[in-house]
């Protein structure tokens, strides 16, 4: 085999998170990394998981709104992909068993996928239902599998009851477990200690950064006129990215800086309740919800904020911390999260308690009122990111990893 460039090296992912019609920004950076393979001779597709709801639940629109976002299929710089919906429910069927009702749904689709495409392996994310899939095609067709670990299989299914017994057949019958943070690697080896583990940190891909490094040099050198204090988070809207508690700092630091605009890029199930907690603070007018947009804007947006906060309590890794950081501007995180692997506290970040909203203002308050600081630690930020996240390395990793998987 060449050490530059292989033949034949077919990987069918299997992911509920790669980059589509509905939802452009979906694993873009798995999307990157797939490009960049591509260039060694790898050939990819993708089967993605969607959730539908049973007949005649799925009559319903609001209950099939997100699945009916989806086509049948599409293609992505030259990675066809497959929308692979299976009949469950969150409230009926529950998540440790989401494995399970994708493969009594999909089986036959997923067996004529791969015989055409004859893959040399699966790669899995998230473990539930795709880790589940990939262990079951795995033992029956004879095809290596690695999973992929990014938070919420940990972070969801070890606390459910039977959740942990799901995981440790996945992480143990797999050929490798790939975990993001030094964390999540733990984790897994308390579920599963004799899986194969591997860590690998995601770097910052340059080339999707040369727009929005521009847009940060323009937004450092203009007047800002208007004096407003612009706060940031990207994410899905679900309870435990903690969007509520950047709430509760914003009204405790509204009356002291009126011109405090807290914007949110991102959508999902708990958008409702965040505009509801909103109106009930008193902080609309100061709250600005963007929905979802593709990587480019986000970054942009990203790249014209004076803050990224994001308090989420549980979080294997999370990109985003990386991209504001990378683009200079200050983050602030939460301890014991798998950012605490990249943020010294003061120097290059900042960390705080989960859960406390009273610190996140103080916070918030310290890199408004103290600007040295604030560029300080943006310019730490950066350096930190470039010289430790290095895409190459990243890449070069999971092609490591996908070699080894082969030839086992």
């Amino acid at each position: 085999m060449n050490d530059n460039k292989i033949s034949n090296m077919r990987v069918l992912i299997l992911t509920n998170m790669y980059p589509n019609p509905a939802e452009a920004h979906s694993g873009i950076w798995l999307h990157d990394i797939v490009k960049d393979l591509q260039k060694k001779g790898y050939q990819f597709q993708v089967a993605f998981s969607v959730p539908t709801p049973p007949f005649p639940f799925s009559l319903i629109k609001k209950w099939n709104k997100f699945s009916r976002q989806f086509p049948i299929h599409h293609n992505i710089d030259g990675v066809p992909i497959d929308f692979l919906r299976y009949y469950t429910s969150y409230k009926l069927i529950p998540y440790r068993h989401q494995g399970t009702a994708y493969m009594l749904s999909q089986t036959k689709h997923l067996r004529h996928i791969i015989k055409d495409f004859n893959p040399n392996m699966l790669w899995a994310q998230p473990s539930l239902p795709n880790g589940w899939a990939a262990m079951k095609i795995s033992k029956s067709m004879n095809i290596p599998y690695v999973v992929a670990v990014h938070g919420a299989d940990i972070n969801v299914s070890a606390n459910l009851p039977g959740g942990v017994l799901k995981l440790k057949q996945i992480y143990e019958s797999a050929t490798s477990v790939v975990s993001i943070s030094q964390r999540l690697n733990r984790e897994v080896n308390n579920i599963a200690p004799l899986a194969n583990r591997k860590l690998v940190y995601f770097g910052i891909n340059p080339d999707s950064f040369k727009q929005a490094r521009e847009i940060r040099q323009q937004f450092l050198r203009s007047s800002k006129m208007d004096e407003s204090l612009r706060v940031l988070s990207v994410s899905n809207l679900i309870k435990s990215k903690g969007i509520q508690y950047n709430f509760q700092a914003v009204s405790k630091l509204v009356d002291k800086y009126p011109k405090i605009e807290y914007t949110i890029v991102g959508d999902g199930v708990y958008l409702s309740e965040l505009k509801k907690y909103a109106f009930e603070l008193n902080v609309s007018d100061n709250i600005r919800f963007v929905g979802r947009i593709n990587h480019d804007k986000a970054l942009g947006m990203m790249a014209q904020t004076d803050i990224f906060a994001l308090p989420s309590y549980l979080e294997g890794m999370g990109m985003v911390y990386l991209e504001a950081m990378a683009l200079g501007v200050p983050v602030i995180g939460i301890r014991g999260q798998g950012i605490e692997e990249v943020i010294d506290h003061n120097v290059n970040g900042i960390l705080i308690e989960p859960h406390d909203s009273n610190a996140l203002a103080n916070a918030i308050e310290q890199l408004i009122t103290d600007s040295a600081l604030s560029r300080k630690i943006g310019l730490a930020a950066r350096n930190h990111i470039y010289e430790n996240f290095a895409w190459n390395t990243t890449c070069e990793q999971f092609d490591k990893i996908f070699r080894e998987t082969i030839t086992k």
